[in-house]
């Protein structure tokens, strides 16, 4: 069957990966430029790092967006026709030098929500400048 999907979006993209793998001629349309798509997604980055939602938003959001990490993330990636790379390790999460103390206040949030519900907060540890280059060379 043809089918034709309006919205590039993320859950445009979804449908047609789910759409193409049942055997469907897929096309999708949407009023952008495919050129501004060349992205990972236009949502928001919390949805890769789950657990900063914790810092201004529900538990339930953090929690979706965990499971979605650790289990369909992976499962989405295996049914595309090219190799992407993708680990799940944790968060790295940064401010700029002036924003260190808004930084400690949302690991502190963080931490409080997770006690509150009584869970195991995350693991915390902070990092000098060469430590995290040595994580993440990108960030040089």
């Amino acid at each position: 069957m043809k089918i034709g999907i309006v919205g590039a979006g993320i859950m445009g993209q979804l449908l047609a990966v789910e759409l193409h793998h049942a055997g469907h001629e897929i096309s999708v349309f949407d009023q952008h430029d495919k050129k501004d798509f060349l992205n990972c997604s236009m949502a928001a980055a919390g949805l890769l790092a789950p657990i900063t939602e914790l810092d201004k938003g529900e538990y339930l959001i953090s929690q979706l967006g965990m499971e979605a990490v650790r289990d369909y993330w992976p499962a989405i990636l295996s049914k595309l026709d090219e190799d992407i790379y993708y680990q799940y390790t944790g968060s790295i999460l940064l401010s700029h030098p002036h924003d260190r103390a808004d930084l400690q206040d949302a690991v502190e949030r963080i931490h409080f929500k997770c006690n509150n519900a009584g869970l195991t907060h995350p693991v915390t540890v902070r990092l000098n400048q060469a430590e995290l280059v040595q994580l993440e060379p990108e960030l040089a």
